[in-house]
């Protein structure tokens, strides 16, 4: 009887990448919010490769078949048998497989929620410590060690020889970023719970134990859901010139909204560290050809005025930038001069639930999105060959806008009669798009849909008119370096 092994290699292969396709799959939804769900880390659980990993369990040719695909990425935790599983893996045959570290900085429950037994004198976990005088009066700074194993491998990267790319994440210790453990003010001044300073200790660790490191190595670094706070090494001449080496930088924010709705950008220190983004990362980003920017969806980035925060992307930065990726971002003016400040090398600009806004809380009438597609048009992007605008198209209706927020949608009412046009419109024509328009709520700083703007913008025509005038540009661009457009 015929069995795996008895195919050949090529299918093997196509074997393998659609294994690989269907965990990418898996991973994106993993990411996808979930109704009523605070919890922000449910995807740092999720294990790459599983199936791939089963399969190399069969035979030792799938085992040595599948090694490069496995240990391409591996995970990194602050506690001593992830340290060690990782040295294994860098002192046994595959350790110069590994090309990217996920290191996932974790707080002991007994440090993150001192409190919940009434016990104050429990030892904390391996590979922490706290410093304190016994006195109750008086508190002392808590310092966050890692367990030596740990402490070599993350301050010494050059140990994995292949080493290209390192994402870091810091497991938040609450249930959402509304906990009374995170007030910015009470947190500077040092009346926190013990929790929250180990929290801030530990992001400190990390990143003096990675600031230990020969820069010029990676080449990828990827923050994952950034609380956003301060801390020193982010000012440190250390970080900037460790950042100035880096070709793709990622950076996303921890967001959410508590039980009351009010959204991140209600909470203290949310607009002061935003607003601060590009002195601690962008301008420092002076090798940076790709530039990833992930705001939360209740927490949008740009544009002046109140629950706003400013893009921070200025035209001298990233000189050599040839990829742009926004998430959650309002369109404005900063974005459109930092875009045409790089017509000589930017060629790929991505949006993903970017929106204008221009009936919120904004300081200026607003920037509709036929502004921002004619002033790119504009600019004459020399080099801009693909552009990506997603979703296709924006809610006509709040039911609408609910549904793909992933809440159900109980009594769903009969949608109107210019919706139902505009729907006939777009069925007929694939080419016809509705930009999406929203505005933040004055008081909770909610982001919320514009349906009526949406459906007022679509009839204008007027961005639609400007977006195919873009197109035709970029369009022309891609031609001549055989590249797809998309454009959708």
């Amino acid at each position: 009887m015929p069995c795996l092994v008895d195919l050949s290699d090529e299918l093997h292969l196509n074997i393998i990448q659609e294994l690989l396709d269907h965990d990418m799959v898996v991973h994106q939804k993993s990411l996808e919010p979930k109704p009523k769900w605070n919890h922000q880390n449910r995807n740092d659980e999720f294990q790459s490769h599983r199936n791939l990993m089963n399969w190399s369990c069969t035979s030792p040719y799938f085992r040595n078949l599948l090694a490069p695909y496995i240990f391409s990425s591996i995970k990194l935790r602050n506690d001593e048998k992830s340290g060690a599983s990782v040295d294994a893996v860098l002192k046994g045959p595959h350790g110069a497989l590994v090309k990217e570290i996920y290191f996932l900085g974790t707080i002991p429950p007994g440090m993150a929620f001192p409190d919940d037994d009434g016990k104050d004198d429990e030892p904390v976990d391996e590979g922490f410590h706290k410093d304190s005088d016994g006195a109750e009066e008086e508190e002392k700074p808590i310092t966050i060690t890692f367990p030596p194993i740990v402490d070599t491998l993350l301050s010494d990267l050059h140990q994995f020889p292949s080493l290209e790319s390192l994402s870091i994440g810091i497991t938040y210790p609450y249930g959402n970023c509304f906990d009374k453990y995170y007030d910015r003010e009470e947190f500077m001044k040092g009346e926190n719970p013990e929790g929250a300073h180990a929290w801030k200790a530990l992001m400190t660790t990390t990143y003096e134990t990675l600031l230990r490191n020969e820069p010029a190595q990676l080449k990828a670094v990827e923050i994952r859901k950034l609380a956003w706070t301060f801390i020193k090494p982010f000012e440190s001449q250390s970080f900037h010139i460790f950042l100035s080496h880096v070709e793709h930088f990622s950076l996303s924010l921890r967001g959410g909204e508590d039980r009351a709705c009010w959204s991140g950008n209600s909470c203290d220190g949310y607009l002061e560290c935003v607003a601060r983004f590009d002195e601690l990362f962008f301008d420092h980003l002076a090798s940076a050809a790709g530039l990833t920017l992930k705001a939360p969806d209740q927490g949008p980035i740009g544009l002046e005025g109140v629950r706003h925060a400013r893009l921070a992307l200025k035209q001298e930065q990233m000189p050599r930038l040839k990829s742009l990726h926004l998430e959650h971002i309002f369109i404005c003016q900063e974005l459109v001069d930092f875009v045409a400040s790089h017509t000589n090398t930017l060629e790929q600009l991505s949006l993903h639930d970017c929106s204008s806004s221009v009936n919120g809380l904004q300081d200026n009438d607003g920037f509709y999105w036929n502004h921002f597609f004619d002033a790119l048009h504009g600019a004459h992007l020399k080099k801009l060959s693909r552009l990506e605008i997603w979703p296709h198209n924006a809610s006509l209706t709040h039911d609408e806008a609910i549904d793909r927020r992933g809440y159900r949608v109980e009594n769903r009412r009969a949608e109107p009669d210019d919706v139902q046009k505009i729907r006939r419109v777009l069925g007929e024509d694939a080419n016809r798009r509705i930009f999406g328009y929203a505005s933040l709520e004055l008081i909770f700083g909610a982001c919320e849909e514009d349906e009526k703007e949406n459906k007022a913008a679509f009839e204008r025509g007027e961005d639609q008119v400007a977006f195919d005038r873009l197109m035709e540009n970029v369009n022309a661009n891609a031609a001549k370096g055989g590249e797809n457009p998309i454009g959708k």
